[in-house]
């Protein structure tokens, strides 16, 4: 089992975030190429997308920009613990996806 922390910012745009999404977008279609590389019978791979928490990145974003136009997007902050719990029932139940798939903290509430 293969798990990459990726982000919303993976797939789509942030305003001055370049830098940040094009990292995220790469890195998560290294781990979809690895995915297609390897039998998910013997490699199971998951891009986990851990939701907007107010971490120690964050605070360094409210320092260095406008935050309320961010806050605007975010409704509100993830707990960590509930996001960690998500990403173990993924890695308990890896039928619940599939490898390679980009799956979103909430995108699970919908299930």
């Amino acid at each position: 089992f293969f798990t990459q922390i990726s982000s919303l910012a993976a797939i789509k745009p942030f305003k001055r975030w370049s830098v940040y999404c094009a990292v995220k977008s790469a890195r998560d279609m290294i781990h979809c190429v690895i995915s297609q590389e390897n039998d998910p019978k013997f490699l199971k791979v998951l891009n986990y997308a851990p939701g907007p928490m107010d971490t120690q990145m964050f605070e360094r974003i409210k320092e260095s920009e406008n935050i309320s136009e961010k806050k605007n997007e975010i409704d509100h902050f993830v707990d960590t613990n509930e996001s960690a719990k998500r990403l173990v029932e993924l890695i308990l139940n890896p039928n619940l996806f599939n490898s390679g798939d980009h799956i979103d903290f909430f995108d699970l509430g919908k299930k």
